[in-house]
């Protein structure tokens, strides 16, 4: 192979400088009626790479998975990066308030009526027609504990 060749990246890839990068806050939890970013519930700030979708200037914070609910996708112990926002797109993982507290799930639909999954559609929940799904962000990356 030709070393030419070796030195060009994919089209899709943009090329991060060793110091674009973003320390967030990993939480213990996240709870929508207290203040989850105060020093009690920081177990520390995570380095993340810059994501170019997003400005420097978003709140992206994050929280590990505590359970076995998302696996295959999101496995246990691994570092979800959320970015606040209140919508999500089928197929998306968001952080949401549901009957059993605040939880990450997957978005489905059954019927036309949008909900949220548990271990690949094994359990569901689906508020009624037209009401709020409460979603507090989207997970955007996953990574391992290092």
């Amino acid at each position: 192979m030709n070393n030419k060749d070796d030195n060009k990246m994919p089209k899709n890839l943009k090329r991060i400088a060793a110091d674009d990068f973003l320390l967030i806050p990993l939480l213990y939890s996240y709870n929508v009626d207290e203040d989850s970013f105060r020093s009690a519930n920081i177990i520390r700030y995570v380095k993340i790479y810059h994501p170019s979708e997003y400005e420097k200037t978003h709140t992206l914070f994050a929280l590990k998975c505590n359970d076995r609910n998302l696996e295959p996708k999101i496995r246990l112990d691994e570092i979800m990066v959320i970015h606040p926002q209140n919508t999500g797109e089928l197929g998306d993982y968001v952080l949401y308030n549901g009957p059993l507290g605040t939880l990450v799930g997957k978005m489905c639909t059954r019927k036309g009526v949008h909900g949220i999954s548990f271990k690949d559609n094994a359990s569901e929940w689906h508020p009624g027609r037209g009401e709020d799904l409460g979603i507090y962000g989207k997970v955007i990356s996953v990574m391992r504990e290092l």
